[in-house]
């Protein structure tokens, strides 16, 4: 930065360098002219630089994407990655599909996020169908539909049902529309969606959002989901980005009758990931070993009021086996604890996977199991799970505990009589120490196994000496017993429970992702 005398200076050494100035009389006048040419420039120019930045600043948005895969695979535990996901991502609105609820909408998958991330105020939940649950599966999740969560506020939703007519997809489709105010001022029209894996239905479900979206006339529109799209047959999301659907492409002529009749009418989108990563495939799905990333159905579509800065992918497995493989396997351990406690108390409950296992697992005792799909056992009849099972693990637990708490004890005798006996040594001639440490390792010195105590308890610590001779031996020996005890136990725990650890143990690849499909995450600008 220069300083007011620093500009004047430079501005008469530029007026005498300048060949065409140098050659008129050098009088006052001139300089103070250029001078002041100058400094209006500057006072004119800057601050319409840094106002632009500062408008960028206020209404640059950061969108996300997610199918977060239903309720599969351990919710209890790709919740919290997912969450992580969205803070690191810094996104300032996330659209998700295939979101689950309970039935009286209490509980959602879209809540519990929220819940993770207390910085996300607004979230609205979109009912779109209700699901048939497995046989024997436990109570819960029985709606799925879309979901916002926002750091701006929700001002309006509208929900936009979709027309139902493929044979093949039996699922129900529906757009959320909804209204956001950015802090800045800005009126933000973002959709979510979710449309049909038939081909046809999704030339007719374009057909029916643009028609909806051009009705709107929406300024800052911004269209995100799974659109099922294909890379043989682009033409649906073909149409949604022109706004059109042209001559030429494949959608049947009932979709092209839709078509705006007027060009002021035409409203198109820009492919958020394609405009910024043009050399980039940006696969987002299959996140699992088998079939592997083929395609890419999730999309952030931006009208053309905006402006598209940055696009990019995150949520691969990778990090998330690595993070969380020790979580999935305590989970898959409840639930195969709570199918044998079913067994134990109700032998007539049958109990099922929440999900299905895909072709690559088979559900037994409420988790999937590796190892193809013909395993399937329900309980009471899986012996992983059945009443045995139980009956053993309240056995070992009810000794562990016995265990635990003589080791416990032992503990605080074994400091009482350590700080006891060390203040005794320090006191003692050197000659005497080595006597008083032989002692501490006797068996037969009863007197000292444990502090002193006053006579009339006596009788009550040798009772216990009888109901209980490890109390009999020295603190350390006591612990020394209690440390071999939990030895010989997690041995035997490991012959009862062989064949449950082994289900336990059998992850199936696809449950080390937390979800099948990547988040795409993109920040435009509007103009």
């Amino acid at each position: 930065m220069h300083t007011l005398g620093q500009l004047l200076h430079l501005n008469v050494h530029n007026y005498e360098q300048c060949p065409l100035l140098s050659a008129m009389p050098a009088r006052p006048g001139h300089i103070t002219a250029a001078v002041v040419v100058t400094l209006l420039a500057l006072l004119l120019v800057a601050p319409t630089s840094s106002t632009r930045d500062r408008h960028q600043r206020r209404h640059t948005l950061r969108v996300a994407t997610y199918n977060i895969w239903n309720v599969m695979f351990n919710w209890e535990v790709r919740k919290h990655h997912i969450a992580a996901l969205i803070h690191a991502a810094d996104v300032d609105v996330v659209g998700f599909q295939e979101v689950r609820a309970d039935r009286d909408e209490q509980r959602t998958q879209l809540s519990e996020l929220k819940a993770l991330l207390p910085l996300y105020k607004w979230h609205v939940y979109l009912p779109v169908q209700k699901v048939i649950p497995f046989k024997g599966a436990p109570a819960g999740w029985e709606l799925e539909g879309l979901g916002i969560l926002s750091r701006h506020p929700i001002t309006a939703t509208n929900p936009q049902p979709l027309t139902h007519q493929s044979p093949k997809d039996k699922n129900q489709r529906t757009v959320l529309h909804a209204s956001l105010h950015l802090h800045s001022g800005l009126n933000v029209s973002l959709a979510v969606a979710h449309l049909s894996y038939d081909r046809w239905q999704q030339c007719v479900n374009v057909a029916e959002i643009m028609k909806h979206v051009r009705a709107a006339r929406p300024r800052n529109s911004i269209i995100i989901g799974d659109f099922n799209t294909y890379a043989d047959y682009p033409w649906p999301l073909g149409g949604l980005l022109h706004g059109y659907f042209s001559t030429s492409n494949k959608c049947p002529k009932y979709a092209a009758q839709k078509n705006p009749t007027l060009e002021a009418d035409l409203v198109s989108y820009t492919d958020a990931w394609a405009e910024v990563n043009p050399n980039k495939n940006g696969y987002t799905f299959s996140n699992m070993p088998q079939p592997g990333f083929q395609s890419r159905p999730d999309r952030i579509l931006f009208s053309k009021s905006w402006r598209v800065h940055s696009c990019w992918l995150v949520g691969r497995g990778e990090e998330y086996a690595s993070s969380y493989t020790l979580h999935i396997t305590w989970t898959r351990l409840l639930a195969l604890l709570a199918a044998a406690e079913d067994a134990f108390y109700s032998a007539s409950r049958s109990r099922s996977c929440l999900h299905d296992c895909g072709p690559h697992g088979s559900c037994r005792c409420g988790v999937c199991v590796a190892g193809g799909d013909k395993n399937r056992c329900e309980t009471p009849n899986c012996p992983e799970c059945s009443a045995d099972v139980y009956r053993n693990y309240l056995i070992v637990k009810a000794l562990f505990l016995c265990i635990a708490g003589q080791f416990l004890v032992s503990l605080v005798l074994f400091v009482l009589q350590w700080r006891t006996r060390w203040k005794h040594v320090l006191v003692r001639a050197p000659s005497s120490r080595c006597s008083s440490v032989r002692s501490w390792c006797s068996l037969s010195d009863r007197q000292s196994a444990s502090p002193k105590v006053p006579h009339s308890r006596l009788s009550i610590l040798r009772l216990l000496r009888f109901v209980w001779p490890v109390l009999s031996l020295r603190p350390v020996y006591q612990l020394f017993v209690c440390c071999l005890c939990c030895v010989l136990l997690f041995i035997l725990c490991l012959h009862l429970f062989e064949e449950s650890l082994r289900v336990v143990y059998a992850i199936l690849p696809e449950e080390l992702n937390p979800s099948d499909h990547l988040m795409v995450v993109a920040t435009a600008v509007a103009s």
